[in-house]
């Protein structure tokens, strides 16, 4: 769980303004060198993040950059469920799926069949497989003195 907490801080930090891009991926380096590969869910957030900054040139995300709106409370979402101790029960993503939907721009995705394992989960809470582990963890946060702010 220490990897998860040092992970949810430094997300809170990146979608925060507090630091840049670049930052954020050397931090995330360091954390995942100490990553526990029996729980994916660090890796498995760090790549569902990915898709939200540009990691070419150096920014904060502020401004232009800003995670606003539902993608906001999406990302709430990933730090609520990192700091929960609830495990990662989603089919992981393999690398080369990663790369083909990334370079189809989210067609191969689209296209490709779901893996019965996913059917049983819940998408609209994921990386939480089900809405109660995720409304439970809204009603019991560990972090702000028992207030979620997507609660």
């Amino acid at each position: 769980m220490q990897t998860r907490d040092r992970y949810a801080n430094l997300l809170q930090h990146f979608i925060g303004g507090q630091v840049t891009n670049f930052e954020y991926m050397d931090r995330f380096d360091e954390i995942s060198i100490d990553l526990n590969r029996a729980d994916p869910a660090v890796d498995e957030l760090f790549r569902a993040i990915w898709v939200t900054y540009c990691d070419i040139c150096k920014h904060k995300m502020t401004g232009d950059y800003a995670v606003e709106g539902e993608s906001k409370k999406t990302v709430l979402r990933f730090i609520l469920f990192l700091h929960s101790d609830f495990p990662f029960e989603w089919p992981t993503t393999k690398v080369s799926d990663f790369l083909l939907n990334l370079l189809s721009m989210g067609l191969y995705g689209k296209l490709k069949k779901p893996d019965p394992a996913r059917i049983d989960g819940n998408e609209d809470v994921w990386p939480f497989f089900r809405r109660e582990d995720y409304e439970y963890a809204v009603a019991h946060p560990k972090l702000l003195n028992g207030k979620c702010p997507i609660g």
